[in-house]
């Protein structure tokens, strides 16, 4: 086997695997010219591994193919299946117990994945049916089929619908591009496609890893914000009657600290002078609010109403909610 190393991926890439290849092939490769300086071109040695887009041989499984598929295959790993719901091997899904609507298109890459070959270790044939699991990559398109049973996920908040249309879409990688905008959209119709009710309007899942064990409502932006302004409403109005408190008490330790009264005793009526005690204690008290009291409940007010407008209004720098992406 000849291997590529790929830095990016950290993969080694198999340009050569003989082992993969019937003895008939392997014979072949080795009674080919490998050329020389004189010979014009690519030699066939060489073309056969498939440099400069030329033809390559490697392993390709044979499918096993129904008497009512029409197959379109590259010269590589490559298919186009046109037949009846096959989600694996002939007899499987609705085209497999003869179900009327049950049309589908399969386009694979990749058919067995990393196991691809053609013959086993005694070189034998093999012969391969659908896999959705193992084969490489796939766009399936079904009139009729289960299609998150087929492929083995989760249900989700959504579910496992069955016998219904469905389109699935496989590979190491997918991305989406569009040079506009992307929708996704559910319940554009009244009804499926098997003429049933879609009474129920339901949802998109996002589940990562194929675990729905602890799928949470995805929150809606605008709503949010209102809570949050509500929140700091609050805090705002419970600060101001902290600041109100604070500023009585400031009255009251005044009028201590100034307080006389008229005494009575053996000697006669009498005025009691201000307790040093109480001047001592509210001149302390207000010291210490006029310098950090009142000016944190000042600064905590500024803080709030720069919060709001920095997260919570369109305009600010870091507003909570996607100026781009929105979900209902």
């Amino acid at each position: 086997m000849v291997v590529k190393f790929d830095k990016k991926s950290n993969d080694r890439i198999s340009l050569t695997d003989l082992d993969k290849l019937s003895k008939n092939l392997k014979v072949r490769l080795d009674n080919l010219d490998v050329g020389s300086a004189k010979t014009p071109g690519l030699s066939p040695i060489i073309k056969s591994k498939g440099f400069m887009g030329a033809k390559k041989t490697e392993a390709v499984p044979i499918f096993n193919q129904a008497e009512c598929e029409t197959i379109y295959q590259g010269q590589n790993n490559n298919w186009i299946v046109f037949g009846r719901d096959r989600p694996g091997p002939i007899g499987s899904g609705y085209g497999g117990i003869g179900a009327d609507a049950a049309s589908s298109i399969d386009l694979v890459v990749g058919r067995a994945g990393r196991e691809a070959r053609n013959v086993d270790e005694n070189d034998a044939t093999i012969v391969a049916d659908n896999d959705f699991k193992s084969d490489s990559a796939r766009i399936y398109i079904s009139e009729r089929t289960d299609i998150d049973i087929n492929f083995g996920i989760v249900p989700g908040r959504v579910g496992n619908p069955t016998g219904r249309s469905g389109i699935g879409i496989k590979a190491d990688n997918v991305r989406i591009l569009a040079r506009e905008g992307i929708k996704f959209v559910t319940r554009p119709d009244d009804t499926n496609s098997k003429g049933g009710k879609t009474d129920v309007v339901l949802g998109v899942d996002i589940i990562a890893g194929d675990d729905d064990s602890d799928l949470q409502p995805m929150v809606k932006g605008d709503n949010l914000v209102q809570l949050l302004k509500y929140m700091i409403d609050d805090s705002r109005r419970l600060a101001q009657m902290i600041h109100s408190i604070s500023l009585s008490q400031a009255s009251l330790e005044a009028m201590l600290t100034a307080h006389t009264h008229v005494t009575g005793g053996a000697a006669g009526p009498g005025v009691a002078i201000p307790s040093i005690e109480m001047g001592i204690f509210c001149a302390t008290s207000q010291i210490k609010r006029l310098i950090c009291d009142i000016p944190s409940q000042i600064t905590q007010t500024f803080n709030n109403i720069a919060e709001e407008i920095e997260f919570l209004e369109v305009y600010g720098p870091r507003y909570i909610n996607s100026r781009s992406n929105h979900v209902n």
